[in-house]
């Protein structure tokens, strides 16, 4: 009720990024993406309510398949100071939607850039994931050539 009632209100999108979340834990994202876009609808990244609806918006469109409507949305975390503590994982998110649309150059870019940017700031599991994700994609790209 919350949700229709006040959706531009805080109270309003942390109740939808709530149900969102128990949405998608019951492999619900359609309903979890339909939950989520009636509140922010001009994705605000200024707020940590704002930048975790707009980086859940975004995981659902990707593993919706809607890579290329989520990665304007993972761009705009990525770029937003006040959403700092979000920028690794909407990196590395950007990075498995390019290779999802087959651009493994910018995959590859995205991944050696938070391999040492993770590194540098301290994440060793993060900088392990992106050195991982990297590996994989060379992988992949030798195994292509060879066949």
């Amino acid at each position: 009720a919350l949700i229709q009632e006040a959706p531009k209100t805080k109270a309003g999108e942390m109740a939808a990024l709530n149900l969102a979340v128990l949405q998608a834990e019951h492999e619900q994202l359609d309903a979890a993406l339909a939950t989520l876009n009636k509140v922010n609808a001009s994705d605000r990244t200024k707020d940590l309510t704002g930048a975790l609806t707009v980086n859940l918006k975004a995981s659902l469109m990707a593993s919706l398949g809607q890579c290329a409507e989520a990665l304007p949305k993972f761009q705009k975390i990525a770029g937003d100071k006040g959403a700092a503590f979000l920028h690794q994982e909407a990196k590395l998110r950007m990075g498995l939607c390019y290779e999802k649309m087959n651009e493994p150059a910018k995959a590859q870019a995205v991944y050696s850039e938070l391999s040492s940017s993770a590194k540098d700031a301290g994440d060793q599991t993060l900088s392990e994931d992106a050195e991982r994700y990297l590996r994989l994609l060379k992988m992949k790209q030798t195994d292509q050539r060879g066949s």
